[in-house]
């Protein structure tokens, strides 16, 4: 011992020193500041090396040796002797200490994140660097703890200079440890002595940072905070591993530290049934296997909440899961129903809160009222409207809640939330903001929703007459899109928020949005093939209608749901729907809508094979156009006319028909319905014997359709197509529109496919 009281250096750490102090003085004696700031090193680092505290790495001695202008190549040798002296004096092997919590008891999935890790494992070395480091992060209750324990006590044996975990508190109870309480601790984990540890925090961590150096260790930083509760924890030492877990994002640990990063997801609904599997057995989970889908339906792929139900089935076997998830099935009860009864970390609210607790006052204020917006997900422009905040501002508190792990974005800047984090925010928005604020927030919504879904319909089908609508209110931001291509992105998008939207209106009291929104949808939804979808809005709608005791409203409501049942084959349900709306149409006075209602019956005439009563229809229609002086209709019931021609035989008559219906909509500049008139055009030249004219028209045609995103009609075109490519002798171009046909049929859900399938299986 040296009278100081610490150990006297090591011979070979002597003499290395001795030789750094001659390099220094031959260089003029610089201060240790000086070279401090020259080289990019502590101070510390560099009073321990010079007098024979620590051998640094290599990287850091080559730094002070060309800084000091030595010979980088002899001084390379000196350091290499000086370790190997070191090493052969050392102590045998010992085990390594482990720090570490316990290893969950049941740990299922996350395949990706665990190799991810180990091939970190191959970063680790004793060259120049730092120590590498990665960043675990995902929401509250993910399971990040769960999963550097769980790979850390999987590679004890890879760490030989130890495994060490620190709790940082970043959210939870209790305050957030601070740096110099984890540098305290870590020391004492290093075998250090109380009355060895340096009182000064900067010596404290250059002490810490010494013993890690050229050690093999790693380090577990659980639940950080922030960047800087945990930047003098990292050591210097390209040989140590770092773990951090939190809930933040952290930008600053990858930019700075170069930080790897593992995002965690929720579990799948087979990884969710395999963690409950092993908490309940085979046995009981199987016994009761739908029982134990609804349970884990309600856990939203969350680990923490997966293992809280499975905790309340095993200290109640003699409850069945049915009436477990019975408790969990109501939203507003699912969170208080989701705790043990300890408190703490196994109660799903107190663990969210931790996490909401922490935002600034605006991010905090959007979170609640994500609990107000009717769907699973939304864009800035919806978050806006929601909050009633410019664009910008919503824009920053998304991502504020983003960097929480409070919503997940994605490469679209759209943001989401899973089921229960949306039942807390929910909670919270009925506890702390009032109902009337609640209601304008979803009137705004709702507002902003409907108003954007207009205008993409408008550039759907230009000539589509919408109803009077209202001033969207004070606060809500549209999204406007320019073209068609940006409408049908628009309504892809909002698909789920749009139904979902119509069935909140219609539950808060708000039925005039819920039968608009639903007719702006129409197009897209016959379009794309989701009839069940509409159909379902639709009788939504009409409900809403009729509470508003609307009739116009009805009738438009009800000549769509007949046009839905009639794409189902529910003809005599569509039937009656349009015979409602021709009816209240006429004693409103409005021709169009009476004329497009006849259309649409004509659709279902034309199913059940009653052709002549379906051209009579259209022949109604066309008159009512021309009295009211409606082009597009005029164009509508002309192209109709010529399909049902078609039908009949007369493919003349047709040709006339379409060619005239095609003069109007190119003047009206109606890509959808020129699209179907230069198909029927087709199909008049096909029967005519005229097939390469044929195939010229079917081309025009399917070029329009696709333009304007109508798959159902695309199919048909293929159909046509492949019929004329036939005749021509060109076999494999028939056959290959028929196969697209076909694929586009069945994805659509569509009966009509015997026909093509028999084509196709034909040319073999």
């Amino acid at each position: 011992m040296t009278d100081g009281g610490s150990p006297a250096p090591h011979p070979a750490l002597a003499d290395f020193a001795r030789g750094l102090q001659a390099l220094r003085q031959e260089a003029g004696d610089p201060t240790f500041q000086r070279l401090a700031n020259g080289t990019g090193t502590g101070r510390t680092t560099l009073s321990q090396a010079f007098n024979g505290r620590i051998l640094p790495s290599w990287g850091t001695v080559k730094a002070w040796v060309a800084w000091l202008d030595g010979d980088v190549d002899a001084w390379r040798g000196r350091w290499a002797t000086a370790k190997a002296a070191m090493r052969e004096n050392a102590p045998g092997p010992e085990p390594p200490a482990v720090h570490l919590p316990a290893a969950a008891g049941r740990f299922v999935g996350r395949h990706h994140e665990l190799a991810a890790l180990t091939v970190l494992l191959d970063q680790v070395s004793c060259g120049q660097g730092a120590a590498v480091v990665a960043l675990i992060g995902g929401s509250a209750g993910i399971g990040k703890t769960t999963l550097a324990v769980h790979w850390a006590r999987q590679h004890v044996d890879r760490f030989p200079g130890g495994l060490f975990y620190v709790d940082l508190r970043g959210f939870g109870p209790d305050a957030p440890m601070a740096a110099p309480e984890a540098i305290r601790g870590l020391l004492s984990c290093l075998g250090v002595p109380d009355r060895e540890i340096p009182s000064g925090f900067d010596a404290q961590v250059a002490r810490f940072r010494c013993l890690l150096e050229g050690r093999r260790s790693l380090l577990v930083l659980d639940n950080a905070r922030d960047t800087d509760q945990i930047r003098h924890l990292l050591p210097g030492s390209p040989t140590c591993l770092v773990l951090v877990t939190s809930r933040r994002e952290l930008g600053g640990l990858i930019a700075r530290h170069r930080a790897a990063y593992l995002r965690l997801d929720l579990l799948t609904a087979a990884e969710a049934h395999r963690l409950l599997v092993g908490f309940l057995g085979e046995g009981r989970a199987g016994a009761e296997a739908g029982a134990a889908r609804e349970l884990l339906a309600c856990c939203a792929g969350l680990p923490l909440a997966v293992c809280i139900v499975a905790a309340r089935a095993v200290m109640r076997p003699e409850v069945p899961l049915k009436v477990l998830a019975g408790e969990l099935g109501l939203e507003r009860d699912r969170l208080r129903a989701l705790t043990t009864g300890d408190g703490g970390d196994t109660d799903i609210s107190a663990v969210f809160s931790w996490s909401y607790q922490a935002l600034p006052a605006g991010a905090g204020a959007l979170f609640r009222l994500l609990g107000v917006h009717p769907g699973p997900e939304l864009g800035v422009a919806a978050a806006a409207s929601l909050a009633g905040l410019a664009e910008a501002d919503a824009a920053g508190l998304l991502a504020e809640l983003a960097r929480a792990s409070l919503l997940v974005r994605d490469a679209t800047e759209r943001f989401r939330c899973h089921d229960l984090l949306r039942a807390y925010a929910t909670q919270l928005s009925a506890d702390e903001d009032g109902d009337e604020e609640r209601a304008r927030a979803l009137h705004r919504t709702l507002d902003h929703y409907l108003h954007t879904a207009y205008e993409a319909a408008l550039l759907l089908l230009p000539g589509r007459e919408p109803p009077a609508l209202p001033r969207p209110r004070a606060g809500v931001t549209l999204h406007r899109p320019r073209d068609v291509e940006q409408a049908m992105a628009w309504f892809t998008r909002e698909h789920a928020n749009l139904l979902a939207a119509v069935r909140r209106a219609a539950d808060d009291g708000f039925d005039e949005h819920a039968w608009q929104l639903t007719e702006a949808c129409g197009d897209f939804f016959d379009r794309q093939g989701h009839w069940h979808d509409w159909l379902a809005a639709l009788r939504v709608a009409l409900a809403a209608s009729e509470r508003l005791g609307d009739r116009g409203a009805q009738a438009r409501t009800r000549r769509d749901l007949g046009l839905a049942c009639t794409r189902l084959s529910r003809y005599a349900e569509a039937a009656t729907h349009f015979a409602a709306a021709i009816e209240t149409f006429r004693d409103l006075g409005d021709p169009v809508g009476e004329a497009r209602a006849h259309i649409h019956l004509s659709y279902v005439r034309e199913e059940e094979e009653h052709l002549l009563d379906a051209l009579a229809s259209v022949e109604r229609a066309l008159r009512l156009f021309l009295r009211a002086g409606h082009g597009t209709g005029q164009a509508t019931a002309l192209d109709t006319m010529a399909n049902y021609q078609l039908r009949l035989g007369d493919s003349r008559e047709a040709l006339s028909l379409a060619e005239q219906a095609l003069g109007l909509f190119q003047t009206l500049q109606d890509p959808y319905g020129e699209a179907s008139a230069w198909d029927n055009a087709g199909r008049a030249h096909h029967g005519l014997g005229e097939h390469e004219v044929a195939v010229t028209c079917f081309r025009k045609a399917l070029c329009l359709c696709r333009q304007v995103h109508d798959r159902y009609g695309e199919a048909y075109i293929l159909h046509h197509l492949g019929d004329s490519l036939l005749v021509l002798g060109d076999g494999s171009g028939a056959g290959q529109a028929w196969g697209q046909a076909l694929a586009i049929m069945r994805e659509l859900g569509h009966r009509d496919t015997e026909e093509l399938r028999a084509k196709v299986a034909g040319l073999g």
